[in-house]
């Protein structure tokens, strides 16, 4: 080595070459941060193709490698000169960091829940340009879809109002038909997705008996500057576009993202005019600031986000020149402010305020198409403006320092909702929920931890009862290779605004609120066994799962009279059930996955007499594979899904209960991604809903559209193409 004068090290060139500790093969493109021991000089390079780089440096110095399924390699170099570095490979997502629902972040398998990561690869390489679509092929989890209302999801049987969604933890706003229209959640901006699985009753209140999904948005936590550009095009006519930057300089951070979205709509029987599923565009603006201090964290993100669909009706006889038109315009507005202030290590205080308003506009015109003349029509169904606002105060406190063994937090959460508009009793109506809520963790060793938990709270329209759960988690051999969970929970959830106040009526939807409900209360109980084993370059998993939901006064639609639906309790809804899921990764070039999920529902209703029915099951198979070719940077996903037959209760005419069912379904999709320039440009192509399914046999109330009979329930646009091209340009 070479000194100075002063004595000091000169600057020494240094070669580094990251290597796969299984199976010898180079680490491409991984991101390197070296740090001198002193903190005075901080670098970040990129690996080449090989897995190698070279820098100048003066040593000693600190080196951090990170790499997409790799653990991030620490060391220290002391002096200059060639130095091959092993990466040690994870499998099946266990290096997952989560945050939904914790004490603080920590990985998959050391989670005392049952959480399931979709990490923006899979997003990516699936062609999912909405949460809809990212997540329909997710074992456990059931896509419904309404050709105007949109898409919804259920977990456990459970869907609706059962299943909460979030964004960086705050509630999504704005259901139709007691369901958030999933195809308004885009993709582009999304990090990953966290799904917990169970109920969340005690951590997030209503809406989670069923599970919780929580999408995390990206952050620029490593680069000085990043932007991309972004394009995706789908042969039905879809067209999207999204552009964003972001910057970190010293503390602060920023981002400003935006987005638009097309469709233009399809039949599968071409009207010209009228479509079945309803053309739309979208547009999405975030941004955000981030200040990050040793102690002191503080961000303000803003979300905003616009759709107008068309619904334009058929041509009108005689002369089929003049037709009746509506359009519905939908603006979500989300503002919050996070403040977290670590106290020492372990003590952490978080507080989140978030306000978000949502606003549905209906305007119904009759449309002359020789002269191009639109009059508004002046009926009480055909314009309508309904607004919902609601307000987010969310505290908690954490102690993770008492001892090794001990923690616990405590914590408040405030929820109101105000709704307006004429379709709502009285034009105007509010519901406040105010909760306090405590958890206990205690670890006696690595192999086993509870946590016992407990949410009291105060509802202005209905009694709260106070809401306990449990959740254990056994390691046996300490090793992670056998991880037992179980939980139990109790739950409650009155009514939304929606189901209590408002009338809902368009040429599909005759839907009437109920002001006479009762609040839901549930027992629910799931168990949980993951196996894990590792065999040099081969890595096999199993999941195997039980759930037991037990609902009194359940909250469903039924036919009040000819054409009107209304909300109605039945008196007692059970679902059961399980799943088996099997995992393999030959790494790093194959990972094969295969699913079997079932779940039973039962239905108790009384009107005079007890009516009682059998419970009645419902089968779905899952599996996808992907094949990553290195040398050539291509990466091949295709995923399959069957939905099983689903059978439903409704009320005929008559007002007799009735089952009906929706048929089941097979659905393919297969998509090949490729990389260039160090990854900076991103190619995608593939294939969706290769079966070509479109619309298939039901009966009863399907998709939000009211029937009595049999009909068609609509499960997708039939056999599509899409391709995405993705450019990505960071500085360090």
């Amino acid at each position: 080595m070479l000194f100075c004068m002063t004595g000091l090290p000169l600057l020494a060139q240094t070669t580094i070459k990251l290597v796969d500790s299984k199976t010898r093969e180079p680490v491409p493109f991984a991101h390197v941060c070296f740090e001198s021991l002193d903190k005075t000089v901080l670098k970040n390079k990129i690996a080449d193709e090989k897995g190698i780089l070279t820098f100048d440096a003066r040593p000693p110095f600190q080196l951090a490698a990170t790499s997409v399924g790799y653990a991030t390699l620490i060391d220290t170099l002391r002096t200059g000169g060639t130095f091959t570095l092993y990466m040690e490979p994870t499998f099946l997502e266990m290096d997952e960091v989560v945050v939904t629902a914790q004490y603080s972040p920590r990985r998959v398998d050391q989670s005392i829940y049952n959480v399931k990561v979709i990490d923006n690869r899979k997003i990516r390489e699936k062609g999912a340009t909405n949460l809809s679509e990212a997540l329909n092929n997710e074992l456990g989890v059931r896509i419904s879809n309404d050709a105007a209302l949109g898409s919804s999801m259920s977990i456990q049987g459970l869907s609706g109002e059962h299943v909460k969604i979030l964004i960086d933890g705050v509630p999504v706003i704005g259901r139709m038909n007691g369901n958030i229209d999933l195809s308004q959640i885009n993709m582009y901006n999304v990090d990953h997705i966290e799904m917990v699985e169970g109920p969340m009753s005690v951590v997030y209140g209503s809406n989670a008996l069923a599970g919780a999904v929580n999408i995390i948005t990206k952050e620029n936590t490593r680069g000085k500057f990043s932007s991309w550009l972004n394009s995706y095009v789908e042969s039905v006519g879809v067209y999207n576009f999204d552009v964003g930057a972001a910057g970190n300089i010293g503390g602060h951070s920023v981002s400003l993202s935006g987005s638009r979205n097309f469709f233009a709509g399809f039949s599968e029987v071409d009207t010209m005019r009228s479509k079945q599923w309803k053309p739309r565009v979208q547009y999405n603006l975030d941004g955000y600031y981030k200040y990050q201090a040793n102690r002191l964290g503080i961000k303000v993100d803003l979300r905003y986000f616009n759709e107008t669909i068309q619904n334009k009706g058929p041509l009108l006889p005689p002369y089929r020149e003049k037709a009746f038109d509506t359009y519905y315009y939908t603006q979500r507005w989300s503002d919050r402010i996070q403040a977290d202030y670590k106290f020492s290590e372990g003590r952490l205080m978080d507080l989140i305020f978030a306000h978000s308003t949502y606003t549905r506009i209906k305007h119904t015109y009759f449309k002359d198409l020789t002269t191009g003349e639109e009059i508004m029509l002046s009926g009480e169904s055909d314009n309508d403006t309904t607004r919902f606002t609601s307000y987010l105060l969310r505290g908690t406190f954490t102690d993770e320092s008492i001892s090794e063994k001990l923690s616990y937090q405590v914590g408040t959460d405030i929820n109101i909702e105000e709704g307006q508009g004429k379709r709502i009793q009285d034009e105007q109506q509010s519901i406040g929920d105010y909760a306090v809520f405590a958890s206990l963790q205690y670890e006696p060793s690595e192999k086993f931890s509870f946590q016992p938990g407990v949410r009291a709270g105060y509802n202005t329209n209905y009694k709260s009862p106070l809401v306990p759960s449990l959740n254990v988690r056994w390691n046996p051999t300490g090793t992670g290779k056998h991880i037992f969970r179980a939980s139990y929970a109790r739950g409650f959830r009155a009514p939304s605004l929606k189901e209590l106040y408002l009338y809902f009526v368009d040429i599909n939807h005759n839907l009437r609120g109920n002001p006479d409900l009762k609040a839901e209360y549930s027992h629910n109980v799931n168990l949980t066994w993951d196996y894990s084993i590792t065999r040099k370059v081969n890595r096999f998993g199993l999941q195997a799962g039980l759930f037991y939901n037990n609902i009194n006064n359940r909250i469903t639609l039924a036919l009040d009279s000819a054409t009107v639906y209304s909300y109605i309790n039945v008196d007692q809804y059970r679902t059961m059930g399980g799943k088996l899921n099997f995992k393999y990764r030959l790494h790093p070039r194959i990972t094969f996955e295969l699913g079997l999920f079932q779940v039973a529902r039962q239905s108790l209703i009384r009107e005079g007499k007890e009516f009682t029915t059998p419970f009645r099951y419902s089968t779905d198979v899952s599996s996808n594979i992907t094949y990553n070719w290195i040398r050539r940077k291509l990466r091949f996903l295709i995923t399959y899904k069957y939905t099983g037959k689903q059978p439903q209760f409704y009320s005929d005419e008559n007002g007799d209960i009735e089952e009906g069912f929706i048929e089941g379904y097979h659905m393919l999709d297969a998509s090949a991604n490729k990389s260039f320039w160090n990854e900076r440009i991103l190619l995608g192509i593939g294939a969706k809903n290769l079966f070509d399914n479109t619309n298939i046999e039901s009966s009863g109330l399907t998709g939000g559209e009211q029937s009595s009979g049999s009909g068609s329930y609509p499960v997708g646009w039939g056999r599509t193409f899409f391709i995405s091209l993705r450019l990505y340009l960071n500085k360090y």
